[in-house]
């Protein structure tokens, strides 16, 4: 009857080695959750950063392809940015696109500003082999 005892209570006492207790679950779960929110933010932070570089790199190859455009035809040449919505979505954000355009030629007067200078409208076409 001794022995059975015995055996009972070895056998309880390895069960409670081998299982963690509530406070090591709840610590264990705090350091994933803490761990999980750092890398939601690494990865937002990440992602943020991509599209501000893209961004920056389209403008400057809209400038370089500006420039060398105006050099190649000797015609002034400038790089707009044009807002654009999509009417059928609203719920799409507004992107910008940038434009490469160049001088036509084309001057018209605006009428007089002021007692001596006259204002100038100067007309630009889009380049369409640059994007």
């Amino acid at each position: 009857m001794m022995t059975r005892f015995r055996d009972t209570f070895s056998s309880r006492a390895s069960a409670r080695r081998h299982a963690f207790t509530l406070l090591e679950l709840l610590v264990v779960i705090g350091i994933i959750s803490v761990l999980s929110v750092a890398t939601v933010i690494s990865v937002q932070k990440v992602s943020r950063d991509v599209k501000l570089s893209t961004g920056v790199n389209r403008v400057l190859g809209a400038l370089t392809s500006a420039r060398s455009e105006a050099i190649r035809s000797n015609t002034p040449t400038l790089v707009t940015f044009r807002v654009v919505k999509d009417y059928e979505d609203p719920s799409k954000p507004e992107q910008v696109e940038v434009v490469v355009a160049q001088f036509t030629g084309d001057i018209r007067s605006a009428g007089s500003y002021g007692s001596t200078s006259n204002a100038y409208f100067e007309r630009y076409q889009p380049v369409p082999t640059i994007a």
